[in-house]
């Protein structure tokens, strides 16, 4: 398994009418349009079903998936190329954080996460706070407790359970996903 940097794609929930599901594929970058700046002819979209009509969704800029293909040329056999958010442990009600060095690695729900710069996690969390529904928990795993719960706004600290340990440790008690949204689809299937 490859795990594709947060930084590096961006997540997306679908809900699509029952016709749409037959041609999804072909359709999808025009569906999502209006929410992307880049040019869709420079974007790969890969999606799966989390239910009969709604979708998860990575988008990925072609660019990179070029290059880990040629990073990964010498590694044959790695098949799955999952978002690294969505290899967090996640459970209903709870936000997954990993604070490593200069970035934050966030889960938010079954197909929601990113990752962005450390210094950027407040704001992150701020307008996930306006978006999403507030969790009951907040599991942070990272080096320093002090340091990692003052990154976090103060009104989602009562919240927190903090672990120490990494990405790595995050993923040990993470489950693979019965549909994982791996981004080898289309061309780099």
């Amino acid at each position: 398994m490859f795990a594709v940097p947060g930084e590096d794609l961006r997540l997306l929930s679908l809900q699509i009418a029952a016709e749409e599901r037959r041609h999804l594929a072909r359709s999808l970058p025009f569906m999502l349009e209006e929410e992307l700046s880049e040019d869709l002819g420079e974007l790969h979209f890969a999606s799966v079903a989390r239910d009969k009509l709604d979708y998860a969704v990575a988008v990925i800029s072609r660019e990179k998936m070029t290059a880990y293909q040629e990073l990964l040329e010498p590694y044959p056999g790695i098949n799955l190329w999952l978002p690294e958010p969505l290899l967090l442990p996640w459970k209903s009600g709870e936000w997954t954080l990993v604070l490593e060095g200069e970035r934050a690695i966030v889960r938010l729900g079954d197909c929601e996460g990113f990752t962005v710069e450390r210094q950027m996690l407040p704001l992150m969390l701020d307008a996930a706070q306006q978006e999403t529904e507030q969790p009951t928990a907040i599991i942070v795993y990272g080096q320093d407790q002090a340091a990692d719960l003052a990154m976090l706004p103060e009104s989602l600290r009562p919240r927190v359970q903090w672990r120490q340990g990494d990405l790595y440790s995050a993923m040990m008690l993470a489950e693979m996903p019965a549909r994982p949204l791996n981004l080898r689809q289309g061309e780099w299937a």
